[in-house]
């Protein structure tokens, strides 16, 4: 059977918060796929150097640098992600959108669209193709989360990504279906007191492994 890797990031400065436990749940739902290995990466603590624009990336990147510009808490991550063959990023909701970090995670992977520029670069099948979930953390259900995934959205369709959405049989009444969308309340361990919200978690860990495992054997094929 085709294995995969499916690589979960949380954008949460709080390490070991409800970010990082709903990712954790979100990537335990994967494994139940079967042939699914996982890797929850904490963003908190991490220097990730905010993109500044140079482009040298489309120009000087390389497999040990892609992105020629920095060498920081993102040269570690870029072969994880060039391995990995799904992924699901979670991001608390900060006024209505992703962290500050999560941010400028997502613009450091802008290595990765060289593709859409050069069709011969060695990353045009890093994230093209790949399906992605979105996860958003917020203190109430109608205070940012939408919003939170739909930045997440606009970065999968920038890659050319395959999102994947919450939406599943019977319905989860009550959540949004664009992706996990758990509540907190501002106190500690949503993922016991939001079942909702950890049902539709637990939807885009399983979705995201099963894309993920169909489309593997055909990524190569695809244009």
């Amino acid at each position: 059977m085709t294995r995969i890797k499916i690589l979960g990031i949380s954008g949460s400065p709080k390490k070991g918060g409800n970010c990082e436990q709903c990712l954790s749940e979100s990537l335990k739902a994967s494994q139940t796929v079967g042939d699914v290995e996982t890797e929850l990466i904490s963003l908190a603590g991490l220097q990730v150097n905010p993109c500044n624009g140079c482009l040298r990336c489309h120009f000087k990147a390389s497999r040990e640098r892609p992105c020629p510009e920095f060498d920081d808490g993102m040269t570690t991550l870029y072969p994880k992600l060039i391995n990995s063959d799904g992924f699901i990023f979670a991001s608390p909701v900060y006024f209505g959108s992703v962290s500050a970090l999560m941010k400028a995670f997502m613009d450091r992977l802008l290595p990765f669209t060289t593709a859409y520029y050069y069709p011969e670069s060695e990353f045009k099948e890093t994230l093209r193709f790949k399906p992605a979930g979105a996860i958003a953390v917020g203190g109430a259900r109608s205070d940012g989360v939408e919003g939170t995934l739909y930045s997440f959205h606009r970065f999968f369709l920038y890659h050319d990504m395959i999102t994947v959405g919450a939406q599943t049989v019977g319905n989860i009444y009550g959540v949004s279906a664009l992706g996990g969308a758990v509540v907190t309340e501002d106190k500690p361990n949503a993922v016991d007191r939001d079942r909702s919200g950890m049902a539709t978690v637990k939807v885009i860990g399983e979705k995201v492994a099963m894309l993920a495992k169909a489309f593997k054997p055909v990524r190569p094929t695809l244009e």
